[in-house]
């Protein structure tokens, strides 16, 4: 069964287009809450599945979990087994070619099947439609403590992750890069510690369209690196070093590999949500708020 949060008032520990999957021994993957939810939808899942009939419950979540809202969730159970295998497999193809699509979860009409599917609509006043973006994805130049730090924080958060010995004797970063499938919602941090292996990597980073580029060292060091870079010839590219984040993190304190890598991977996402970084105590409109 697949549970989807469609809906909220007020305030909720996670947003419209939330999932969780239940499978008929009570397994469940995903969340649609801080985990103070789970139990208690598995086992209106469960009921839901005994009697074939797929469901709204709407939660407020204000008596007991200390959240100020409301949220509604649809248990939504599959005809078969073929249809919810079909739905995933066209998502899972969308995401292998780092794909934006819509999921369309419609609501309105409890009994047909499925009630969510891929769709090309945007809005709609009788179902949620979640827009899908790319997963993010980290590639690390660099295979020494820091980044390797960095991308065991980074698939905590489940984003793609590759390292690479940028500096070992047949690296080639432009073999490397060709292989990669680069896009807004991918980022890359440049490691090696050698000015060298650094500099070869821009040259083939900068000419990409990364929607972050982090260099770990002082400003000092980011200065040396444009001045190299137009040593070797790469004339065209110093207008692209302004990309350039380095240093590279927010300024929160701390040292040794943990602390360097908790920065930069904050910046990363900060810049991939188009965020500034600051206190969310200082923020005058919600958080979630894009606007």
């Amino acid at each position: 069964m697949l549970i989807s949060l469609v809906s909220k008032e007020g305030s909720s520990y996670l947003q419209p287009g939330a999932r969780m999957l239940v499978r008929e021994d009570g397994k469940h993957w995903g969340n649609i809450s801080a985990g103070c939810l789970e139990e208690k939808v598995t086992d209106l899942a469960l009921h839901c599945l005994r009697t074939g009939k797929s469901q709204l419950v709407t939660i407020d979540t204000r008596p007991h979990y200390g959240c100020f809202g409301k949220i509604t969730l649809l248990i939504e159970v599959f005809a078969n087994a073929t249809e919810m295998a079909e739905l995933f497999q066209q998502i899972s193809e969308r995401l292998a070619r780092r794909a934006t699509f819509n999921i369309e979860t419609d609501y309105s009409d409890l009994t047909r099947s499925p009630l969510t599917r891929i769709s090309e609509a945007t809005t709609s006043g009788n179902s949620l439609i979640e827009t899908v973006h790319p997963v993010e994805r980290l590639l690390i130049f660099g295979n020494w403590p820091d980044g390797q730090a960095l991308a065991a924080m980074a698939r905590i958060l489940q984003w793609e992750v590759s390292i690479f010995d940028a500096n070992a004797p047949h690296f080639s970063i432009e073999d490397t890069l060709s292989e990669q499938r680069i896009d807004s919602k991918t980022a890359a941090m440049v490691m090696t510690h050698s000015l060298a292996s650094d500099t070869r990597c821009l040259k083939t980073v900068l000419s990409l369209n990364f929607g972050y580029i982090g260099v770990i060292g002082s400003r000092k060091r980011g200065q040396t690196l444009a001045e190299s870079i137009a040593d070797i010839g790469a004339y065209h590219l110093i207008e692209a070093l302004d990309q350039i984040h380095c240093p590279s993190g927010l300024n929160i304190g701390g040292s040794g590999p943990e602390a360097i890598a908790l920065s930069v991977l904050a910046e990363i996402q900060a810049t991939f949500s188009a965020r500034d970084g600051s206190a969310l105590k200082h923020r005058s409109i919600p958080i979630h708020c894009t606007c």
